[in-house]
């Protein structure tokens, strides 16, 4: 029997999901047969986040100037069974509120960008997006959030029975050359 090895993987059809605009998902996290162990979310805010507020300035008229703005961003996961049907209720595996600076109203805006991670049970998931601030989409206010890209590292089963190990050489011969076995098993590839 191979020992558990833990792989991380990139959850599909995440890419560019505009979290303002309602649940996003479910996205079924790691392959049947296998147990996260962590989830990994890429966040982005590629306008920046603030708010634009009108004033009167010192001369009388009217300015508009960037203020900082908040957005609460909230991950739900629940688990599944091998055919990804719902064994558990949804329950919260992460929430964070992110605040951007108003800054200058004549520089670019800066985008932001935050890798977040939680820690679930071994077991099969399905996980969701949302932003708890409901739909804050106005010409005044820049809160474009997207999830960009979600991963999942995963404990592969114990391998008993019949499994492929190969030698991988990568590199091509340079001196970063390096040796790692690549085990299959139903379907499954991992890398060790």
């Amino acid at each position: 029997i191979v020992s558990a090895p833990q792989i991380t993987g990139s959850v599909s059809g995440v890419s560019g999901q505009d979290l303002r605009a309602g649940i996003t998902g479910p996205f079924t996290i790691n392959p049947a047969g296998t147990k996260a162990v962590t989830v990994m979310f890429d966040i982005r805010f590629p306008d920046g986040l603030y708010a634009e507020e009108r004033y009167t300035d010192y001369e009388g008229g009217y300015s508009t100037r960037r203020v900082s703005h908040t957005v609460t961003v909230r991950f739900d996961c629940r688990r599944i069974d091998a055919n990804g049907n719902p064994t558990s209720d949804w329950s919260m595996l992460f929430s964070k509120s992110y605040s951007g600076s108003g800054g200058s109203m004549w520089g670019r805006p800066q985008a932001l960008n935050y890798t977040e991670s939680a820690n679930v049970a071994p077991d099969r998931y399905q996980v969701r997006a949302y932003c708890t601030d409901g739909n804050q989409i106005s010409k005044n206010i820049v809160n474009k959030v997207q999830l960009v890209a979600m991963r999942c590292t995963y404990q592969m089963p114990k391998l008993s029975g019949r499994y492929q190990v190969r030698g991988l050489c990568t590199g091509g011969g340079q001196e970063d050359t390096y040796l790692m076995n690549e085990v299959v098993w139903g379907g499954i590839k991992a890398y060790m």
